[in-house]
């Protein structure tokens, strides 16, 4: 009879055989290379697990591109540290809680005209394609602390609540756009926009305080 233990990954709940450190969501090496059968097998597994009516813990996992088109999570969803190895695809997508920090995008990440009701965590999260946020909905919190951005679009998104754009490793490599922004809270957390590749273009501050620092000059807007 074999023998089963669960996966090395801390929290993980994968049974995985004698001699095997860690199951096929964890196993960071498992969906290297083109093979069709292994991306199947995680993408069948996972759809299994989300409908589960489980708690929606995924932190640590390694995914193939999965659409999560217009999903509502009816619970708190954890990705932390999880990496997307293609696009992530959560257009129109409705949230609970949700946690991506430290999570990586390795291709096109998709969360236009997502709505998230509670608090979203993306803190220390690696973008290295385009991250799509436009018409996004965030009812509360946002933390976007030390978040690595290559291309990043906010355009027509509502921030009715706390933002953060800080942290002194938060990265903006190429152009993001902040084109008919809300921001709604006053005096949430500064946010820093640090390089000169961010357009803020019709942007509404509604009571908010946004310090911004374009070509080296520390400029601060009230309204």
């Amino acid at each position: 009879m074999l023998s089963v233990r669960l996966c090395e990954y801390a929290g993980s709940d994968e049974d995985v055989a004698e001699g095997i450190k860690h199951c096929i969501f964890h196993d960071e090496n498992y969906l290297k290379g083109e093979n069709y059968d292994k991306n199947k097998e995680v993408r069948t597994r996972f759809q299994t697990k989300l409908s589960s009516g489980r708690p929606l813990n995924f932190s640590g996992y390694h995914l193939p591109d999965i659409s999560f088109r217009d999903y509502e999570f009816s619970v708190p969803l954890d990705f932390a540290s999880a990496t997307f190895t293609k696009g992530a695809y959560f257009l129109g997508a409705k949230f609970k809680e949700a946690y991506f920090g430290r999570a990586t995008f390795i291709e096109k990440a998709n969360f236009d005209g997502d709505e998230f009701t509670e608090k979203a965590d993306f803190g220390r999260a690696t973008f290295t394609e385009k991250a799509n946020f436009s018409e996004a909905i965030f009812t509360k919190e946002v933390d976007f602390f030390d978040t690595q951005f290559q291309i990043a679009d906010f355009s027509q998104v509502k921030f009715l609540n706390e933002i953060r754009f800080s942290g002194s490793e938060i990265t903006f490599k190429d152009e993001t756009l902040f084109r008919y922004t809300i921001f709604e809270q006053p005096n949430s957390y500064l946010m820093y926009v640090i390089y000169p590749r961010c357009r803020l273009l019709e942007v509404i501050y509604e009571r908010s305080h946004l310090r911004t620092r374009l070509n080296g000059e520390e400029r601060i807007i009230l309204r």
